[in-house]
């Protein structure tokens, strides 16, 4: 806990590492091991090209939306703590 009792928001250290997180959790462990088998089975190159083209029309807009989400949570939460702390002024004599 901070000395003001204020908690502070979570940042990223740099653009690289956040996304590199994001694509670690977007294609996941399993995704790793399970991939190259896949391609040799189904075969190779065709394989690749639609799994490229799936996770760009599908994940990366997911991804996006959700960071878009995320920050707009966010913004709307530290709003409504300074509406209620407004709120609270009004019942509680200084």
């Amino acid at each position: 806990m901070l000395r003001d009792g204020a908690a502070r928001a979570a940042h990223w250290s740099s653009h690289r590492a956040f996304v590199v997180a994001a694509v670690g959790a977007t294609l996941g462990l399993g995704n790793a091991w399970r991939f190259p088998g896949l391609v040799a089975e189904h075969g190779g190159l065709a394989f690749v090209a639609v799994y490229l083209v799936a996770l760009a029309l599908l994940g990366l807009p997911l991804l996006l939306a959700e960071l878009v989400l995320a920050r707009r949570v966010q913004d709307l939460r530290k709003s409504a703590e300074l509406d209620v702390a407004d709120r609270i002024e009004l019942f509680v004599e200084p």
